[in-house]
């Protein structure tokens, strides 16, 4: 319950706020929506999406991945000048729309000066990382954490080394699927 009341007083002050409200469509983090609006709908308070091609539905009819990225483009203005932390980046958003929403996703963070710390295990969203970080202004640092038995190693990726890093196992990844496509 604590969590609901959080995010409705979130969103009301997100709705409210013109600002973060053109912020999250202007950017495009939420593909397709063009509007934001609570209502009240049978003593509820339901927030209304404006959808390109559903008209207006609430966010609830939408699947766990457009709800994961509305969390994302709220949190955003809300951390202006600051820093947001997102564990397992990738959660929800199908692997064909990592990029897309990568790309939104940073520069989303550039207009609103703020610093992404974000965990993941997968290689597809670190790959979306990178070219979502072409542009030489963004700087972006991976960290490998590895546990050996009572300490943790880290070792530390800057983006030219890990693009470097990416591409060569990228090549030697197709280089398998070539083969056994052979056999």
């Amino acid at each position: 319950m604590k969590y609901f009341l959080s995010l409705y007083l979130r969103l009301r002050v997100v709705c409210q706020h013109a600002k973060c409200g053109r912020s999250i469509t202007r950017h495009g983090l939420l593909l397709g929506v063009d509007a934001l609006r609570l209502e009240e709908r049978r003593n509820r308070v339901v927030l209304s999406v404006k959808h390109q091609q559903l008209g207006r539905a609430p966010l609830s009819t939408f699947g766990d991945g457009l709800r994961r990225i509305f969390t994302l483009a709220i949190a955003i203005p809300q951390c202006k000048n600051g820093f947001l932390l997102i564990g397992e980046l990738e959660t929800s958003i199908h692997t064909k729309a990592l990029r897309g929403t990568f790309e939104r996703l940073v520069k989303a963070c550039i207009e609103n000066n703020v610093q992404l710390f974000a965990t993941t295990h997968s290689l597809e969203t670190i790959d979306a990382v990178i070219d979502a970080c072409k542009d030489d202004i963004i700087d972006l640092v991976a960290y490998r954490l590895e546990q050996g038995g009572e300490q943790t190693r880290t070792t530390r990726f800057d983006k030219e080394l890990l693009t470097r890093l990416r591409e060569e196992l990228g090549m030697d990844n197709e280089r398998k699927r070539i083969y056994l496509k052979r056999e």
